[in-house]
């Protein structure tokens, strides 16, 4: 494959600075739209002064909403990313204007301003598409893993993620160790079944070819995701966190979620409003759906979301999840689990303090039996308290299994800090967009 210009550090800045500026450009020519040539100074000056600030602004949630999107997904869904970004940078500004008083910022401005930023940025992710379909070049992946199962899931899932990535072959990890060099491939994608010496032995092999690395993460590379180098005397050492959260963690995460949800109830009094309306014109049956589950440390609590399925509709099946399609959710369930507005009663749960806006999503003990069965280690998702959101949620699906869902809730348990907890909050605006990470649930 050779060099790559669009994995390199610098065209991920060029973009980044591409999308700043056109979020300044586009207030700047918004003003020459509202007043043509007359603009007053006491309009233009004060958004001069406060251009840094926009910028800084812009670079955060641009980087919340636009990092991850290096090829992954559709041109329609980096569109929503962008206006969400777009949407918070104009309500932010609009904060700035309030808090620097001085800086008159007529509300026309924002909405020629929006209409601009959408447009531009638009026009700028169809060039940036071409420019990437044209000059990225084809990553040719190999896939090794004792799981041929596994192989096969996790190719699928990187040619879904990225256009550019070609799987090439797949193969066992005593093939590989058998053959050890390969000139036709550019990657190397070692799937989460392979046992610690052979996978050594690959680690190896990969790096002394060159080649790029993708690892599906187990245990050990989820503990040394986020340690910290040290020194015994003078020998290099991993320190690795624990997988609890410190006392002065757990009192911070819960300011953020007092912080958050209180005001998050205001604003969502009116979709949960129309939630039960929906509820009651459907069936007429109870409005809220009650649940047992379980949280940090083992901890029972009562979880509560707006019904979406019939009345038991356990009675005769006893436990089981939800698929796709399931003929026991209701209509008015199928536009809430669509929009993900059946969640909102779980702030309740927040503000008494059984749940948390951000952690590993509280299961059912009878479910939370049979992962453990089958994922023995499934037992660390209790390390941290259950959230209303979760990297899983993210970044899987209702339907995820239990090994990724234990994946993703130790990288965040391992990873945990306020601005982990920020981002994957406002991530969870943008995935409510995507009916994909709707599918299934309980």
């Amino acid at each position: 494959m050779g060099f790559d210009i669009t994995e390199s550090k610098l065209y991920s800045i060029i973009k980044l600075i591409v999308n700043v500026l056109i979020i300044l450009f586009g207030f700047y020519i918004s003003f020459y739209i509202r007043y043509g040539q007359n603009i007053q100074d006491r309009n233009i000056e004060p958004f001069f002064a406060l251009m840094p600030y926009i910028a800084l602004i812009s670079l955060f949630f641009f980087y919340i909403y636009l990092a991850d999107n290096n090829g992954d997904d559709s041109y329609i869904d980096k569109i929503i990313s962008s206006g969400l970004a777009i949407a918070m940078i104009q309500i932010c500004t609009m904060a700035l204007t309030f808090f620097a008083r001085g800086f008159a910022f007529p509300r026309s401005i924002f909405a020629i301003s929006f209409l601009i930023h959408i447009a531009a940025m638009s026009m700028w992710k169809r060039v940036v598409i071409s420019f990437e379909y044209r000059y990225g070049g084809q990553n040719r992946l190999l896939l090794v893993g004792d799981d041929e199962k596994n192989r096969r899931t996790a190719g699928n899932i990187l040619k879904m993620k990225n256009s550019r990535i070609k799987v090439v072959g797949d193969m066992a990890a005593s093939e590989f160790l058998g053959k050890m060099s390969f000139e036709d491939i550019d990657s190397i994608c070692i799937t989460g079944s392979v046992e610690s010496v052979p996978k050594e032995e690959i680690l190896e092999s990969a790096v002394s070819q060159n080649k790029n690395i993708y690892i599906l993460p187990d245990l050990y590379e989820i503990i040394l995701s986020n340690s910290k180098l040290g020194q015994f005397d003078d020998m290099p050492v991993f320190k690795a966190r624990r997988l609890s959260l410190s006392m002065e963690q757990r009192f911070m995460k819960r300011m953020l979620d007092l912080a958050l949800v209180i005001p998050g109830l205001i604003i969502a009094a009116p979709f949960m409003f129309v939630a039960v309306l929906m509820i009651k014109k459907d069936d007429g049956g109870p409005i809220f759906f009650k649940q047992e589950r379980l949280t940090v440390e083992g901890r029972k609590f009562e979880l509560v979301k707006f019904r979406t399925m019939v009345v038991d509709a356990e009675a005769k099946t006893g436990p089981v999840l939800a698929g796709m399609d399931d003929p026991r959710i209701t209509n008015s369930g199928k536009l809430l689990r669509a929009t993900r507005l059946d969640e909102l009663p779980q702030l309740f749960n927040v503000l008494k303090g059984e749940l948390s806006l951000v952690g590993p999503r509280p299961e059912r003990k009878f479910f939370y039996d049979e992962f453990e069965k089958a994922v023995p280690r499934f037992k660390y998702r209790l390390s941290v308290k259950g959230g209303v959101t979760g990297l899983g949620q993210i970044l899987g699906k209702y339907t995820t299994s239990p090994d990724d869902k234990l994946a993703y809730d130790l990288l965040y348990a391992y990873n945990y800090s306020i601005l982990l907890d920020i981002k994957i909050i406002l991530q969870t605006i943008r995935i409510m967009m995507k009916k994909s990470s709707s599918d299934g649930s309980i």
